[in-house]
C-alpha cells in the first residue's frame, strides 16, 4: 500500500507540476503577447503620427506658402496699378496745366513740388509757399 501511495503522489506532482507549466506557459505567452501588441502598436502609432506630421506641416507649409505668394502677387498688383493710376493723373494735370501756360518747364523732382502747392498750400512748408 505504501508503494502504491508513493507512486500516486508523484504522479499526482508530475500531474499537477504538467499542469502548473502549461498553464503558466500559456499565461506567460498571453502576457508577452500582449505585451508585445502594445508596443508594436504603440511603435506603430508613433511611426504614423510622426509620419503624418511631418505630412501635414508639409502640405500646410505648401498651403501657406501658395497662399502668401498669391496674396502678395494680388497685393502688388493692386499697389503697381493705382502707382500706374496715380502716375496717369500726374501726368494728366501736368498736361492740362501745360495746356493752360501755368506749369514752367520745371525738373521732375521740381514739377512735384509745384503739383503740391498748386493742391494744397497749407499743407507745404514756408519756405515753398507762393510769394516768399
Amino acid at each position: 500500500m505504501r508503494n502504491s501511495t508513493a507512486y500516486h503522489e508523484k504522479l499526482n506532482n508530475v500531474y499537477y507540476e504538467k499542469l502548473n507549466n502549461v498553464y503558466y506557459e500559456k499565461l506567460n505567452n498571453v502576457y508577452y503577447e500582449k505585451l508585445n501588441n502594445v508596443y508594436y502598436e504603440k511603435l506603430n502609432n508613433m511611426i504614423y503620427e510622426k509620419l503624418n506630421n511631418v505630412y501635414y506641416e508639409k502640405l500646410n507649409n505648401v498651403y501657406h506658402e501658395k497662399l502668401n505668394n498669391v496674396y502678395h502677387e494680388k497685393l502688388n498688383n493692386v499697389y503697381n496699378e493705382k502707382l500706374n493710376n496715380l502716375k496717369i493723373l500726374k501726368t494728366a494735370r501736368e498736361d492740362k496745366l501745360r495746356l493752360q501756360g501755368r506749369l514752367p518747364h520745371l525738373r521732375p523732382r521740381s514739377i512735384l513740388l509745384y503739383l503740391q502747392i498748386q493742391n494744397n498750400a497749407l499743407a507745404v512748408p514756408q519756405c515753398y509757399r507762393k510769394g516768399r
